[in-house]
């Protein structure tokens, strides 16, 4: 098969820069997103003919519309699509105001649902195609003062679990990556609530973004993310979920086992409820 043609989100930092950058190095096609394209300048000029950079705020529809359509015009066809853009918010659930829920939700869920509806029917056309969201060790297990934002990556997890299951018959694959803590401006652009109710101070307090400060010494190196996605990408068969980062696989795992135990804990009690 010819070399792939991406459609990336975020593309402007962190691990949607890398992954934009390993799948030039391979040789493959890019249509660059970010709200600010002025940072994807150093890509394009590197490989002129593979890479090109429009600017997507993902919640704009109109802009959305658009980037599809010149991605479709450019490069005919659209194998792989990576929702990648988001962003956090810090807070306990009480403490969570409405409006940045909805602008939560808005960037992390409805959109990438809305970019993945506009490039399916170019996919289900091909009869190929792989769709990868972005989504978070925060969608697999709630996170004190990071209850949105897990729930947002939760909703994207069940929502992309269902696409995988719709279109694994169409020829198209879905997989969701689920990244821990990587070196990423992610944790320089929080948002955070003003709401400060004192009784979370020892709890979802601590997480508050005045209670923050970057390190920059997360385990994660977003270029090897990359790397390891775009090879992924070439597999017959890629995982359906993957936990990326070596502390992704032990938070999962912590939380799949406690939640076997549980399970297993009150199935007695569970059962009872048959007719």
């Amino acid at each position: 098969m010819d070399k792939k043609v991406w459609m990336i989100t975020g593309c402007s930092s962190g691990i949607g820069y890398g992954i934009a950058k390993a799948a030039l190095s391979a040789g493959d096609y890019v249509m660059m997103t970010a709200r600010k394209t002025d940072l994807l300048s150093q890509l394009s000029s590197l490989y002129p003919k593979q890479a090109v950079a429009m600017k997507l705020d993902v919640t704009d529809t109109v802009e959305m519309d658009n980037v599809v359509e010149e991605t479709l015009n450019h490069f005919s066809r659209i194998d792989v699509l990576v929702n990648n853009a988001g962003y956090g918010y810090r807070a306990a659930i009480e403490e969570s105001e409405d409006d940045e829920i909805q602008k939560l939700f808005d960037v992390n869920v409805f959109a990438p649902v809305r970019l993945i509806k506009r490039v399916l029917p170019a996919m289900r056309k091909q009869k190929h195609g792989l769709v990868i969201n972005i989504t978070s060790i925060g969608g697999i297990r709630g996170a004190v003062g990071n209850g949105m934002y897990s729930a947002a990556k939760g909703a994207m997890e069940l929502a992309a679990d269902t696409l995988y299951k719709e279109c694994e018959p169409l020829g198209i694959k879905v997989m969701m990556v689920e990244p821990g803590a990587f070196r990423t401006a992610f944790y320089d652009n929080l948002r955070g609530t003003a709401e400060n109710i004192g009784d979370y101070a020892s709890t979802a307090g601590k997480w508050h973004i005045e209670n923050m400060k970057n390190m920059r010494n997360q385990p994660g190196d977003p270029e090897k993310a990359g790397e390891v996605l775009v090879r992924l990408a070439e597999m017959a068969n890629p995982p359906k979920h993957f936990a990326m980062g070596s502390d992704a696989v032990k938070i999962i795992e912590a939380e799949y086992t406690a939640r076997l135990a549980e399970l297993k804990e009150w199935s007695e009690f569970s059962s009872q409820t048959d007719f």
